[in-house]
């Protein structure tokens, strides 16, 4: 299965190839019709192992977010009081409330002052600060030679933030922190931000002073701070199926709690005739509620055609580049909201008998604005992204492809865990979409078949400039007495994408696998999926099985 648009090859191929005798194989003919879609594929895929590193962090915190449902404190009534008899103050005054509502506070000032009342008023307060965030107030009580009440709200401020180290830096992940208010979501941000690092375990205690200020001490149970893997798979692009992967991170490289990720493949066989290798680096930095990034990646691969004494190659090489800026603007201990905006770079070339192929060999210059939401649930976390991307694209002249394109993105994970006697059920429901009125560059349409999305296919590539996905996948885990672990699992996937004026393609897959591994020892994987695929006009479908394997070796 392919896109019919990368079958025709420039006509200056063809015109080269006409000194052939009528009966000598034409190249055309032999070349596997899936080489230009596996080149598109591996550019992909290497991007994608950028993406996953921004998920992770994503769900790491929202399951540390998580976590702490269960552990939050319960509002407790004070005490009731009898004495219900108005003392002879002749009002109440409030002062000092500068971070909450005031005039809600004022609606529920007592007209009959005494002890229920006040204690009450008080209660109020408090809760009304907790609420937003702010969990150090004082209030202190003053009488007026005229009886008045006088309630002056004492606002916890951060009077110093101590526990800094090199993976753990205090002006980066609390910016500005000496006299701010002393807020949750404020602090949560910054503790985040600093486990986001490679072996950091960061927790803070707060110690609170008379004057109404707080210091807070971080503590951090660190550990190693850089780790990586290595992994065998059979998962490259056919026929360098057998791929040797490789990836580091370390953490907080400037000092700056700072992260890099460095990821790298290559295939083991067929190095003369066929490979395909890659790289990527992506380098993160946060600034309190912002967080900055950059990433590069390059890849490269070769295909041999023999089809007569004489061997042709097709070549290809890509490079990306990018920044991005991401800032949350809303959190609880129920959600977090950030906004994002980035510029990318994507450059492409491909060649077959030294000659360049235009339709794969796109510059594009993109800006991508969206909007991200992690919702905590009781079981499970549910992550969702909105984005929209405005491109330009280079020397498109000879090309059916728009100079200008639009595309709106939309990414929704949902993941819950459950307990089913000894095992862990994890339910993993996944919607990919995408849309663009615009004719683009194989680079930038969305392929609904891989081994992220609908599974089982070999060799198949099917992408378009408007594609839907659906996957859902259920594991069952269990942990042994000896550290290791077993987990079975089951897939269904189905996706349909569709060209402007084509008919639509669609994919369905199912899938069977195993995880077995050890702590941080070992992990083993093996699956088998079956995929179903139809094209426009086509009354039968095209049935592919596959089996991958991949052994993992973390360090």
């Amino acid at each position: 299965m392919y896109k019919s648009r990368l079958l025709p090859l420039p006509v200056l191929i063809l015109s080269a190839l006409n000194a052939y005798a009528t009966n000598t194989p034409n190249p055309l003919d032999q070349i596997d019709k899936n080489v230009p879609n596996q080149f598109d594929k591996d550019f992909r895929d290497n991007l994608d192992q950028i993406h996953s590193v921004e998920i992770q962090k994503r769900e790491q915190s929202a399951w540390d977010l998580q976590k702490k449902q269960d552990n939050d404190a319960v509002t407790q009534k004070g005490p009731s009081e009898n004495n219900t008899e108005c003392l002879d103050y002749t009002g109440i005054e409030l002062s000092g409330i500068t971070l909450i509502d005031s005039p809600k506070i004022e609606a529920k000032l007592p007209k009959c002052i005494n002890q229920n009342s006040i204690n009450q008023l008080n209660r109020d307060i408090v809760a009304e600060y907790i609420a937003q965030g702010y969990p150090h107030t004082q209030i202190k009580f003053e009488t007026t030679p005229e009886r008045i009440l006088k309630l002056a709200v004492i606002e916890g401020k951060i009077r110093e933030i101590t526990g800094g180290s090199r993976t753990v830096n205090v002006d980066t992940l609390f910016p500005n922190h000496q006299g701010k208010p002393l807020n949750i979501q404020y602090l949560d941000q910054g503790i985040e931000q600093a486990n986001h690092v490679a072996g950091n375990n960061v927790s803070i205690d707060v110690y609170p002073h008379d004057d109404g200020t707080a210091s807070i001490q971080l503590n951090n149970d660190a550990q190693k701070h850089w780790g990586g893997s290595v992994t065998i798979d059979n998962k490259g692009s056919k026929p360098n199926t057998t791929t040797l992967r490789g990836s580091l991170n370390i953490g907080s490289p400037l000092g700056l709690s700072d992260s890099l990720y460095l990821n790298g493949y290559t295939n083991l066989n067929n190095h003369d005739s066929h490979y395909s290798r890659g790289g990527s680096m992506f380098y993160q930095i946060p600034y309190g509620a912002w967080t900055f990034s950059t990433y590069a990646a390059a890849s490269q691969s070769q295909s041999i055609l023999t089809p007569s004494v004489t061997r042709y190659a097709y070549r290809s090489k890509s490079k990306a580049a990018g920044i991005k800026a991401d800032r949350v603007f809303s959190r609880s201990q129920k959600h977090i909201t950030s906004a994002y905006a980035g510029i990318d770079y994507v450059k492409q070339t491909a060649k077959f008998a030294d000659s360049k192929l235009e339709l794969q060999s796109p510059e594009i210059y993109s800006v991508q604005v969206g909007l991200s939401h992690t919702a905590i649930l009781p079981n499970g976390i549910w992550l969702n992204n909105i984005g929209v991307e405005q491109g330009f694209a280079k020397n498109t002249e000879h090309t059916p492809f728009d100079k200008r394109y639009t595309s709106v993105s939309l990414q929704s994970n949902l993941i819950q865990n459950r307990p089913l006697g000894k095992w862990i059920v994890r339910n993993h429901h996944q919607i990919d979409a995408q849309y663009s009125p615009h004719d683009l560059f194989a680079a930038k349409e969305m392929d609904v078949v891989g081994y992220q999305n609908v599974r089982g296919f070999r060799s198949t590539s099917l992408s378009a400039n408007s594609a839907v996905l659906l996957s859902n996948t259920v594991y069952f885990r269990r942990n042994t007495p000896h550290g290791i672990y077993i987990e079975p699992y089951l897939g269904a996937d189905i996706g349909v994408a569709k060209n402007n004026n084509e008919g639509s393609q669609r994919a369905m897959g199912v899938v069977a696998g195993l995880n077995l591994g050890k702590a941080d020892k070992w992990q083993l994987s093996a699956d088998y999926g079956k995929g179903f695929a139809r094209m426009p006009n086509q009354s039968n479908s095209e049935i592919q099985d596959h089996v991958t394997v991949s052994l993992r070796i973390p360090f």
